[in-house]
């Protein structure tokens, strides 16, 4: 009975200390001395934890050692769900100005703006060729410290769309190479027996046309480029345009009495010599081993023209802009043209003899060729306030169609026939074709200051290089059999045509108006 009675005043007391333990308010330990103040413990919060004060002697840090997940020797991945590959490490680069989102982007792969600027700039068409995930306007990364949100955005590129100029040329071409056409003679010559005077080689021979370029002089044109972008950040626009040069002659005539002596010269091929076809000479009576001649008056002529011009439209796209700067790459279509024609002429007759004898002809030599090929370059731009740089550098490739159209005529006393002394029925003749390919690249720079915000003035240089063209001049052939200029048919077949092409350049300064807007 003591015992069960003792067992219950424990349970008891047990209670009460329960009890008193729980109004108090304070799960934690009894403080060190009955002076010291009880501390309520902190209310409870939704939200981030809330570090207690340091000066509440009953929070004490605690000091665990720092876990980490897949540290163990036998850690082993996770277990791939369906259509949940593990996410591949990524790079990151600073916030976009401008973004729609705070944090990191990923950097893009290439000179163009990542995939988020694609509502600016739209997909550049070039992407591909840069290994560019994203789109965008360029490389302009930044733009005075801060990230280029588009160029237009933050003044990285120029955002005019449309742009126009017009420019004036004085160029310099290679000339037309002309061999030796109309000579003058010494009346001296006429008494040496075995040659003939106004003959090439002889001492007293002059050439009065030929054996020289012509139009090889400063020429005037004109060029017309337009172009549009079709957005502010210039990730792809057209442009197209050309140039001409007015025709460009050289002209020769000469008339004489019979002095000075007025010769034609050519190669005979009998004989293996010099010889002329006279034009005006003094005559000269009989002499040993010379026939007599009568004087001749005569007039000769000679006129040779050239004319070039192009054309071109591209595609163009800008591949990187920055605060100062620009780069676009262009490709596209490119025409040129180049013409020259060649004629050489002689009105005579002769005095003194009993058969009148009037004789006038002419030959003809044209060329034509027609370039038609792909262009791709780069064109570039340079600013320092006002002033500006720009230059560009473009090749072509295609083809060259050549075209050689010979002629001539004669009429002696009336009676005109085909042919005359370089040109013969059944040698030269007729028109000649045939296509070559041909490279033609072009150079640039100019130098420009801005007037207005929207008109600039510039001034340049330029070079432009074609291949292989036909000229008027080297299609001349001066070896000639002289039997059918007599009506005797049989001799060689000369002048025979032969293809005899050249390389042509043009090079000259530019000045000219811009318009942007």
């Amino acid at each position: 009975m003591s015992r069960f009675r003792l067992a219950s005043l424990t349970l008891s007391l047990g209670l009460v200390a329960s009890a008193a333990c729980a109004d108090d308010g304070d799960w934690g330990p009894p403080p060190p001395d009955a002076t010291t103040p009880r501390t309520a413990a902190p209310a409870a919060q939704l939200g981030r934890p809330v570090v207690a004060a340091p000066a509440d002697p009953l929070v004490q840090p605690a000091n665990y050692d720092a876990v980490y997940r897949g540290q163990a020797p036998d850690a082993q991945p996770l277990p791939v769900g369906p259509g949940e590959p593990i996410a591949q490490p990524r790079d990151y680069q600073r916030p976009m100005v401008g973004g729609p989102f705070p944090g990191p982007t990923m950097a893009p792969q290439g000179p163009f703006m990542p995939a988020q600027d694609c509502d600016d700039c739209g997909c550049h068409p070039l992407a591909w060729l840069f290994h560019a995930d994203g789109c965008g306007c360029g490389g302009g990364e930044s733009c005075g410290g801060g990230a280029c949100d588009g160029c237009g955005d933050c003044g990285c590129c120029d955002t005019s769309r449309f742009y126009i100029s017009a420019e004036y040329l004085l160029w310099w071409a290679k000339g037309d190479p002309l061999p030796p056409l109309v000579t003058a003679g010494s009346p001296g010559d006429l008494l040496v027996p075995g040659i003939s005077a106004g003959a090439l080689g002889l001492p007293g021979t002059t050439i009065l046309f030929g054996n020289s370029d012509a139009n090889a002089g400063g020429q005037s044109g004109a060029r017309i480029m337009a172009g549009w972008w079709f957005g502010d950040q210039h990730c792809l626009g057209i442009e197209g345009g050309g140039f001409v040069f007015g025709r460009q002659t050289d002209d020769f005539t000469a008339t004489s009495f019979g002095s000075p002596l007025l010769a034609r010269p050519f190669f005979n091929v009998l004989t293996g010599t010099q010889d002329v076809e006279f034009v005006a000479e003094p005559g000269n009576p009989a002499v040993t081993g010379v026939a007599a001649r009568p004087p001749l008056v005569g007039t000769v002529s000679a006129s040779a023209s050239s004319s070039f011009w192009g054309a071109e439209a591209n595609l163009r796209t800008n591949l990187w802009c920055g605060p100062n700067c620009d780069l676009d790459l262009i490709g596209g279509y490119r025409y040129l043209g180049l013409d020259d024609k060649l004629s050489v002429g002689e009105s005579l007759q002769a005095f003194n003899v009993a058969t009148p004898f009037v004789f006038s002809g002419t030959d003809s030599f044209q060329t034509t060729n027609r370039f038609n090929g792909g262009q791709i370059g780069l064109k570039g731009e340079w600013h320092f306030g006002r002033w500006s740089l720009d230059g560009k550098t473009i090749i072509a490739l295609g083809d060259m169609s050549e075209r050689v159209d010979i002629n001539g005529f004669k009429v002696v006393n009336g009676v005109g026939s085909a042919g005359d002394l370089l040109t013969q029925v059944g040698t030269n003749i007729g028109v000649h074709q045939r296509n070559r390919f041909a490279w033609s690249p072009e150079v640039g720079l100019n130098l420009g200051y801005q007037i207005t915000d929207h008109c600039r003035f510039f001034v340049g240089y330029d070079f432009l290089y074609v291949s292989d063209v036909v000229r008027a001049g080297n299609q001349v052939n001066l070896n000639v059999n002289p039997l059918p200029l007599a009506g005797v048919a049989g001799g060689p077949t000369q002048p025979a045509f032969v293809f005899h092409p050249t390389d042509f350049w043009a090079q000259g300064v530019n000045f000219g108006l811009q318009f942007r807007y």
